[in-house]
């Protein structure tokens, strides 16, 4: 085997315990570090946030609150809900698949993150965690 050849699989693999580790270091420290309810962008059934450089907002509500059955409205300073007719409504609902649930948290759909700076209201069914994702 080439001296080259040798010297990319010795890289190569270096590299990849580097990943490796990096994953697990990774994945150890994001595990349950978000909690909705520490710090949300905003709280509650009804009221207005501010949304600056295109964040994109998780919602949650309490565990034992049916995602399918959930409804929320967001709207702009305009009062419109709808970001445009490609990126579409401002509240993206969840398919209630359980996936993004957390530990006594419920994922019910985000904010579209392709909406404009400004202020938004929100009128929802429930009490809800907004979460920054990007943070």
């Amino acid at each position: 085997m080439h001296n080259a050849a040798r010297g990319s699989l010795a890289v190569g693999g270096l590299i990849l315990v580097i990943g490796i580790v990096m994953y697990a270091l990774g994945s150890s420290a994001a595990g349950g570090a978000l909690d909705p309810s520490d710090n949300p962008v905003f709280e509650g059934k009804t009221g207005s946030f501010e949304v600056i450089d295109n964040t994109g907002l998780a919602i949650y509500v309490d565990e034992g609150v049916s995602c399918d059955s959930f409804t929320a409205t967001i709207t702009d300073s305009n009062g419109s809900t709808e970001v445009d007719e490609s990126w579409g409504d401002y509240f993206e609902k969840d398919n209630c698949d359980g996936e993004g649930d957390l530990s006594g948290y419920v994922y019910v759909g985000s904010f579209n993150a392709f909406a404009d700076d400004g202020t938004y209201t929100i009128d929802a069914s429930s009490k809800v965690y907004m979460a920054d994702t990007w943070s």
